[in-house]
């Protein structure tokens, strides 16, 4: 039942959310409800190496999938490689 102030609606989100976090549902239940709040396009970037690609892993065993090519350029300043790939949140509706 709703408290003072709080809508069925407001309530359900919020157990909805509290039952992701606590394993009970997975993240991504709707389609807007994805980790830390973040929005449902992501553009992962930095340093070339073992690092980045955890990043990478880590997002995807979160539940968001590979959207396009990674990408990478030589960055002159920094003497490294860069790397770039873009990943969407699983049941985001997007078309490449």
């Amino acid at each position: 039942m709703p408290s003072a102030g709080q809508s069925l609606p407001q309530v359900m989100g919020n157990a909805r959310i509290a039952g992701a976090r606590a394993g009970l549902l997975p993240y991504g239940a709707d389609m807007y409800t994805t980790p830390e709040d973040r929005p449902i396009y992501r553009l992962l970037t930095g340093k070339d190496d073992r690092a980045f690609c955890e990043r990478v892993s880590d997002a995807l065993m979160q539940g968001w999938r590979l959207y396009g090519s990674p990408t990478i350029t030589w960055d002159e300043e920094g003497g490294c490689m860069k790397a770039a790939q873009a990943v969407v949140w699983h049941e985001a509706d997007v078309v490449k």
